[in-house]
């Protein structure tokens, strides 16, 4: 934490910007963590009609009243706590619900990080932690896994790239790494049963992807690969969420339709 002790009245020059400009190295400076999204813009464009916009290097929010479309320049915005509060619940439903808090912060916020509130909570019968109950800190849920979903193969670094299509009940996104050829496919079934998906793969030579599966009898489990042909594959996922990962054997560039 940095604080400025003041042996004069302030001279309303700027002064965080020159004090981190010689801290080596020089820490990143995070902005905000508004509960509400939508208002967090508000703050945003303030900092960004001053001199304060130089010195920023991250904006924070929460997600605890949905999330809005990215409305500032150039700089990373962390989503940097999210829960629910209502009575502990650990079945592949909450998981999914998660899940999507996840796709959204990701495909409407366009957010490079995301976190959940608490990973344990052995404090209360709540949703507050990834795991963990009171008397059992340790107990597994579906939203620790379906959060795996993504924070196993969205590395740090990746990239989202462009999927089009839509089903009301199936939520998906894609990424891939920046440095090599891998991808990772995500597939958020919100259902309740199983349902087909298509994905045909554009600009991209690849021969085989392999689905990890969270759903009411999977934790985060591999499956069999699945062969490609003709740049297209097609499965059943079920009430859950599937991430399919594989590698593009050609320069990717334009990403999936």
């Amino acid at each position: 934490m940095l604080r400025q002790h003041a042996t004069a009245p302030c001279s309303g020059r700027p002064a965080l910007a020159p004090t981190l400009a010689v801290i080596v190295p020089r820490p990143k400076l995070m902005v905000g963590e508004h509960a509400n999204w939508s208002l967090q813009w508000s703050i945003v464009g303030a900092i960004e009609a001053n001199a304060a916009l130089a010195a920023t290097d991250i904006y924070g929010a929460h997600q605890y009243y949905g999330v809005s479309a990215y409305q500032a320049r150039a700089k990373s915005l962390w989503q940097t706590e999210m829960s629910s509060f209502d009575a502990f619940d650990a079945s592949i439903g909450n998981g999914v619900t998660v899940a999507q808090w996840i796709h959204d912060a990701l495909t409407v916020g366009n957010v490079n990080v995301w976190h959940y509130w608490w990973l344990q909570n052995p404090y209360s019968e709540t949703n507050e932690g990834l795991i963990g109950r009171p008397g059992a800190p340790t107990t597994p849920t579906k939203r620790l896994y379906s959060v795996g979903n993504y924070s196993k193969f969205v590395r740090p670094g990746w990239m989202r790239i462009d999927v089009t299509g839509s089903n009301p009940n199936v939520f998906t996104s894609a990424y891939r790494s920046p440095s090599n050829a891998n991808f990772a496919i995500v597939v958020v079934n919100s259902s309740g049963v199983d349902q087909p998906f298509v994905a045909n793969l554009a600009h991209a030579r690849i021969t085989s992807v392999t689905p990890w599966v969270t759903s009411a009898s999977k934790d985060l489990a591999a499956q069999s690969l699945i062969v490609v042909g003709a740049g297209q594959f097609s499965t059943n996922v079920p009430f859950g969420v599937t991430t399919f990962v594989g590698t593009n054997e050609s320069i990717f560039t334009h990403g999936f339709e």
